[in-house]
């Protein structure tokens, strides 16, 4: 026996590739739901890497402006991201309105009435209490699941790699 089986067995990380497939498809199906401006914008930033100055004259924008929509957009995906989670789901017809504002819920995107009355329901739900851990649960994860999902998993080093990484400063902003 041995106390370190790292210098035995390097091993490698476990990717299900049922799961990896269910994520993919749960991006992609967010990334369809945006305003095809975001969608433009997160394709011209985040997937190629192109500077704010650079996708301006291609949206008819400023610098500024396009660099305000990416980060609406990216919200935006983080948002519909998790809301993805709950499509499908047979919720109650009561929880039915709650559930539909619990992807912004969690992002802390809802205006103060909205997040008013998602406490007041859950105070009083326990199955949109447990939807709502769950969501944060994912949402805690978020940074490691949207790069690689869209970039594939050899896009996992960008992300050991910190911000400093080459194409990947742009990735750490999706958390």
């Amino acid at each position: 026996a041995t106390e370190d089986m790292e210098s035995v067995a390097p091993g490698q990380p476990f990717v299900d590739p049922a799961l990896e497939g269910l994520e993919r498809s749960l991006i992609a199906r967010a990334f369809l739901s945006l305003p095809e401006r975001w969608q433009a914008v997160l394709w011209h930033t985040e997937i190629e890497g192109a500077k704010p100055a650079e996708v301006g004259p291609l949206l008819g924008m400023k610098a500024n402006s396009v660099a305000a929509l990416a980060y609406r957009a990216r919200e935006g995906l983080r948002q519909a991201y998790l809301q993805m989670h709950l499509a499908g789901g047979a919720a109650p017809q009561a929880c039915r309105p709650t559930i539909d504002l619990l992807g912004a819920y969690v992002r802390g995107g809802l205006a103060k009435r909205e997040s008013g009355r998602v406490d007041t329901h859950m105070d009083g739900c326990g199955h949109c209490r447990e939807v709502y851990a769950e969501l944060m649960d994912v949402n805690v994860g978020l940074r490691g699941i949207v790069l690689p999902l869209f970039a594939g998993s050899g896009a996992a080093g960008y992300l050991a790699a910190g911000p400093g990484a080459v194409g990947g400063a742009g990735w750490n902003r999706m958390s």
